[in-house]
C-alpha cells in the first residue's frame, strides 16, 4: 500500500510540474515529429496527383501511412488542425519544420492555396480509401471562381465527413494592424468563425482554438484606441455579434488591468466562446457545458486552465460564497452584462445608463476595482453613445478616455464619416 501511495504521489508531482511548465513537452515533441510526417505525406500525395492516375497503386502506401498517423494524432489531440500561414506549417499550434528533402512549407502552402485553402481540420479518423478520395479531390484543377467552395462540394460528394477547410491567412508584421478598410472584414470574419464554432460544438466536434486565437490577436492589433476598433460588427446571428462585442470590451478592461499579450489573447478566445455551452442540445447550465467543451481539448497548460475557468465563471458573482471567480471570469461578468444592458436599451445614452446601473452592484455582482477601471476607460460617453453637438449635429462616440480632459470629450464620428476630437 505504501508503494502504491508513493507512486501516486510521484504521478501527481509530475502532473504539477507539467502544469507549472505550461505545456506537455513530450506531447508537443511527438506532435511536432508526427505532424511533420503528416505534412510531408500530404504534400507528397498532392504532388503525385500531377503524374499518377487516381487508381494508381502508388497511392496505397502513402494512404496507409496517413491513415495511421491521423488515427494517432486524433487519439492524442481530439482533432487535428493542419494550418498553412505563408510558408510556415502548424499542427495544433506546433510549428512543423521540414527536413531531409521531404518538401517545404512553401510547397504545401502553394498546393493548398490553389484551392483558396489555408488549413485543413480532421475531426474524425479517415480510412485509407477516404484519404485516396480526399487527395483526388485536391488533385482536380480548381475553377477560376469559388475554388474552396467547389472543393467542399467535391468532398461531400464522396461522403467524406469530418474534414473542414479553412481560408488563407497571413502573419501581421511587427506593429502592423489592419487598415481602416480591413476592420469591417475582420469583424465579419470573426462573426463567421463564432458561428462555425457553435456549429462544430453542436455537431460534437472540437473547438479550433488556434483559429479563435488568431482572430482575437488580429482584433487586438487594431488597437482599442483607434476609432476603427469601434465599428459595429456586421449583420449576423445575435449570439455571434454579442460574442464579438464582448471580446472587444474585454480587451479594454484587460489592457487597463495590465494583462500580458498572451493573457489578453486567452481572454479574447474565452470571450468569443463564453456562451458556446448553449450550442449543446438540452444544456441547462451553459457555463458548465461550455467548460466541458473546452476541457475536451487534450493537453494541460496554463492558458487552457485560464480559458476553462473563464467560461465556468463568467456568470459567477464577485461575492459568491466559496471559490472566488477567476480574473477572466470577473472581466467577462462585467463586460457581458454591460453589452446585454446596452443592447436592451434603445435610448441615446444607453451605454452611460448601463454603467450607472452596474455601479450599484459593485462589490456584490462585480469586482469593484475592475468595474471602476472599466468606467474610467469608457468615460461619460462610451463608444457607441449617440448625442447632439451644440450645433445640433448628431454624432457617435468612437473613442475611450485618453486622459483626464477627455473623460467627457471623446472623439466622435458624424453620419458623413468625419472624425472630430471634442477634446481639441
Amino acid at each position: 500500500m505504501t508503494d502504491l501511495l508513493e507512486e501516486a504521489q510521484k504521478r501527481l508531482a509530475r502532473a504539477l510540474e507539467k502544469a507549472r511548465a505550461g505545456e506537455d513537452r513530450q506531447l508537443a515533441n511527438d506532435v511536432r515529429e508526427r505532424g511533420a510526417a503528416l505534412a510531408n505525406l500530404i504534400l507528397g500525395a498532392l504532388k503525385m496527383t500531377k503524374t499518377h492516375a487516381s487508381d494508381n497503386r502508388a497511392f496505397d502506401r502513402p494512404s496507409e501511412d496517413l491513415e495511421k498517423l491521423l488515427e494517432w494524432l486524433i487519439e492524442q489531440l481530439g482533432v487535428v488542425h493542419l494550418v498553412a500561414v505563408e510558408d510556415q506549417i502548424y499542427v495544433n499550434d506546433v510549428r512543423i519544420r521540414f527536413g531531409g528533402g521531404g518538401g517545404s512549407g512553401k510547397e504545401l502552402s502553394g498546393e493548398l492555396e490553389q484551392h483558396n485553402v489555408g488549413g485543413v481540420s480532421f475531426h474524425t479518423p479517415l480510412s485509407k480509401d477516404q484519404i485516396r478520395k480526399m487527395v483526388q479531390c485536391f488533385g482536380h484543377k480548381p475553377p477560376e471562381h469559388g475554388r474552396r467552395g467547389t472543393l467542399v462540394k467535391a468532398l461531400r460528394a464522396t461522403n467524406i465527413a469530418g474534414v473542414e477547410l479553412k481560408g488563407i491567412q497571413r502573419f501581421l508584421e511587427a506593429g502592423e494592424g489592419p487598415n481602416e478598410t480591413d476592420v469591417a472584414e475582420l469583424l465579419a470574419r470573426m462573426t463567421i468563425i463564432v458561428q462555425e464554432t457553435w456549429d462544430n460544438v453542436h455537431a460534437g466536434r472540437m473547438i479550433n482554438s488556434l483559429q479563435l486565437r488568431r482572430v482575437a490577436a488580429e482584433l487586438l492589433s487594431v488597437g482599442v484606441e483607434r476609432p476603427a476598433f469601434w465599428e459595429d460588427p456586421p449583420h449576423g446571428a445575435a449570439h455571434c455579434q454579442h460574442a464579438v462585442r464582448v471580446c472587444r470590451f474585454s480587451f479594454v478592461l484587460g489592457q487597463a488591468l495590465g494583462l500580458s499579450t498572451g493573457s489578453l489573447q486567452d481572454l479574447g478566445v474565452t470571450a468569443l466562446v463564453h456562451d458556446v455551452g448553449y450550442a449543446i442540445a438540452g444544456s441547462s447550465k451553459h457555463e458548465i457545458s461550455g467548460a466541458r467543451v473546452m476541457l475536451r481539448r487534450r493537453g494541460f497548460h496554463s492558458g487552457k486552465i485560464a480559458r476553462v475557468r473563464g467560461v465556468l465563471d463568467h456568470h459567477r458573482d464577485f461575492n459568491a460564497p466559496g471559490r472566488k471567480p477567476s480574473t477572466i471570469g470577473r472581466i467577462l461578468r462585467i463586460v457581458e452584462d454591460y453589452d446585454h444592458l446596452v443592447a436592451a436599451n434603445s435610448s441615446q445614452d444607453a451605454p452611460g445608463q448601463a454603467l450607472s446601473s452596474m455601479s450599484t452592484a459593485a462589490g456584490t455582482a462585480y469586482d469593484p476595482d475592475l468595474l471602476q477601471l472599466f468606467i474610467n476607460r469608457m468615460g461619460r460617453f462610451p463608444p457607441g453613445t449617440t448625442f447632439d453637438l451644440p450645433d445640433r449635429r448628431r454624432v457617435r462616440s468612437v473613442s475611450l478616455v485618453r486622459d483626464a480632459a477627455s473623460f467627457d470629450r471623446p472623439i466622435v464620428k458624424t453620419p458623413q464619416g468625419q472624425l472630430i476630437d471634442l477634446a481639441g
